[in-house]
């Protein structure tokens, strides 16, 4: 059974290494790719690495908002370090309150998962070495990603 590894990057230590600009683009961005068909279109933005040889580990970036819907934007530059740094990020939106339930927004980040892991091969991701990040509600959402993997009907 594939499991989700939690990695949770604290803002104040992250905020930090953004401080070096990149002068060179070292990855491509595969904008608003639909993972899942819930009533909302929910996208994620999917950062790849460049020059890489092999598959490499994702990690799903998460953006929090007190469990309301996001579109994970703010969160860009996570994923753009990441990726700069030989990760695939998959930057997700989630449905959230106060239209949907919890239930739905974990629903929609385990759907993100699948997504990549059904597409994993094709951007040369490591389907068994998926992480995740967030901050706030976004971090809640990681560690409900790793304590859930076996729960099928979220």
């Amino acid at each position: 059974m594939r499991h989700l590894f939690c990695v949770i990057i604290s803002v104040c230590c992250a905020i930090s290494i953004f401080a070096a600009e990149m002068t060179e683009q070292t990855f491509t961005v595969h904008k608003q790719l639909p993972f899942t068909s819930a009533p909302e279109q929910l996208t994620l933005d999917l950062y790849i690495p460049k020059g890489v040889k092999g598959p490499v580990p994702c990690i799903m970036v998460i953006q929090g908002g007190g469990f309301k819907a996001q579109n994970g934007q703010k969160f860009k530059p996570y994923a753009e370090y990441l990726a700069q740094h030989n990760f695939a990020a998959a930057l997700i939106s989630y449905r959230g309150l106060s239209k949907h339930t919890y239930r739905d927004t974990i629903a929609d980040t385990k759907a993100a998962v699948r997504y990549v892991r059904s597409v994993s091969e094709q951007y040369g991701i490591n389907s068994d070495k998926i992480g995740a990040m967030g901050r706030s509600a976004g971090g809640t959402l990681a560690v409900l990603l790793a304590v859930t993997g076996d729960v099928k009907d979220l």
